[in-house]
């Protein structure tokens, strides 16, 4: 739908818009709460409200949304349990796929950074190149 003069976005942003449309052919257009919020949160809400629709699909897995989140929280536990709450970057070393996804928002439900690691990175040293001193 091309821009017209009486909508509220400039051209560059209907433009923008007009481009974007889902593979259906429906443009779904977010509210500003719904943008203007966290990642964790937004997932939680999508979760809340499609838990049974397919979240992610792999050669090796299919997550329904409340499966991801499982799995989100279990990583989010886990890092707090072992982490605390303080704000060390978490470097993820594992595959493109479901795990990485459930991890990475797994991590964002922590408050935490994550630095996504290539597995194929490890014969180049990395295990060492990211050890830092602790205090004892």
């Amino acid at each position: 739908m091309p821009a017209t003069t009486n909508s509220p976005l400039s051209q560059e942003q209907q433009a923008i818009r007009d481009r974007g449309f889902d593979p259906s052919g429906i443009f779904i257009e977010f509210p500003l709460e719904a943008i203007n919020q966290s990642i964790p949160n937004r997932f939680e809400q999508i979760v809340a409200a499609h838990s049974s629709r397919l979240a992610v699909k792999t050669n090796q897995a299919e997550l329904t949304y409340a499966e991801l989140n499982r799995q989100a929280n279990r990583v989010a536990h886990a890092l707090l349990a072992r982490h605390g709450s303080n704000d060390e970057p978490i470097l993820l070393l594992l595959d493109n796929g479901a795990p990485m996804i459930a991890s990475i928002i797994g991590v964002l439900k922590t408050g935490k950074i994550y630095v996504p690691l290539d597995p194929s990175f490890r014969s180049c040293g990395i295990d060492r190149s990211w050890k830092t001193p602790r205090p004892a």
